[in-house]
C-alpha cells in the first residue's frame, strides 16, 4: 500500500507541475508590441490575398506563445516541444488549454535568429510546412510571442479554432513547423 501511495502522489505532483498555470509575463515592451502588431497585420494581409478568412488576435493564445518564446530564449533552443523531460514536454496545444483557450485545431511555427518581421515572415514563407499553416483556411484565431536574447530573437506564432458543434470534421488536429 506504501508503494501504491508513492506513485500516486508522485504523479500528482508531475502533473500538478505540467498541467499548472503558466507563468504570468509581464506585456511585451512598445517595440516588441509593435513588431507583434506588424507581424499580425502581414500575416493578414497575405491570407486576404489569397481570399482566406483573416485570424483575429487572442490574447490567451499571445500569451502561450509569449511563454514558449521565453522559455526558448532562456534555455537556447529551438522546438514545437517545451524545455521539460519526456513525457513532462508541452506542445503548442497544451500551452493553448493551460492558457484558456479551448481548441479543435491548432498550428505553431518558431522561428530564431530574426530580429525583424520581415526577415521572420520571409523564413517562414520560404518553407511549404510552415505556408501550409500559415494559409491554412480553417484557423481563425493567432497569438504572437517574442523574446529578445543576447544574441537572437525568438518567435512564436500560434494558429488556432475554437471548437464548433457544427463542423465536428477536423477535430483535435495538431500541426508544427520548425
Amino acid at each position: 500500500m506504501g508503494k501504491r501511495l508513492f506513485w500516486t502522489f508522485f504523479l500528482f505532483a508531475c502533473a500538478a507541475t505540467v498541467f499548472g498555470k503558466e507563468p504570468i509575463l509581464p506585456p511585451p515592451g512598445p517595440d516588441a508590441q509593435l513588431q507583434i502588431d506588424r507581424l499580425f497585420d502581414l500575416t493578414n494581409r497575405l491570407r486576404a490575398a489569397r481570399k482566406l478568412p483573416i485570424l483575429g488576435l487572442d490574447a490567451r493564445l499571445c500569451h502561450a506563445a509569449a511563454v514558449h518564446a521565453a522559455e526558448m530564449c532562456r534555455y537556447n533552443y529551438v522546438s514545437d516541444r517545451g524545455h521539460g523531460i519526456f513525457p513532462m514536454q508541452s506542445n503548442p496545444g497544451s500551452r493553448a488549454w493551460a492558457c484558456g483557450y479551448a481548441w479543435s485545431d491548432i498550428a505553431e511555427t518558431v522561428c530564431a535568429g530574426s530580429s525583424d518581421v520581415a526577415s521572420v515572415l520571409s523564413s517562414w514563407l520560404s518553407s511549404r510546412a510552415h505556408v501550409r499553416i500559415l494559409m491554412d483556411p480553417v484557423y481563425q484565431d493567432a497569438g504572437i510571442g517574442i523574446a529578445r536574447g543576447a544574441t537572437r530573437t525568438y518567435w512564436v506564432l500560434m494558429l488556432a479554432t475554437r471548437p464548433s458543434n457544427s463542423s465536428p470534421g477536423r477535430s483535435w488536429n495538431l500541426k508544427v513547423a520548425l
